[in-house]
């Protein structure tokens, strides 16, 4: 007796199970979590500068500008974001996933 024969004798089995399948899968899909935008650790490098006595608005237009500049032609750079306080400046550079941590560490150093 082959394959063919033993299902067709039994319709309502292999019909339940086929319901039971399709069934699975819809309530699978809506418990199923969706992001459209998930969480990635990208490479990063951050610089820290200090000026002592400086202002806020003295490190972002003498030092933060320039560096954030000098960033931004790097290749590989995604995303370049600076934080200025009183006598600091924080940039941080974001690169993208083919670039390695050794090798943008290398690159904003120089």
């Amino acid at each position: 007796m082959s394959r063919v024969t033993a299902y067709l004798r039994r319709p309502h089995a292999i019909t339940s199970l086929l319901l039971f399948g399709v069934l699975f899968g819809i309530i699978s899909l809506r418990e199923l979590p969706m992001n459209l935008f998930p969480d990635a650790d990208y490479p990063r490098v951050a610089v820290l500068m200090a000026w002592p006595g400086a202002s806020a608005e003295d490190m972002e237009d003498r030092v933060s500008r320039t560096a954030e500049k000098a960033m931004s032609s790097i290749d590989g750079i995604r995303r370049v974001q600076s934080t200025v306080r009183d006598e600091t400046a924080a940039i941080t550079a974001e690169f993208e996933y083919e670039k390695t941590l050794d090798a943008a560490v290398t690159d904003v150093s120089a």
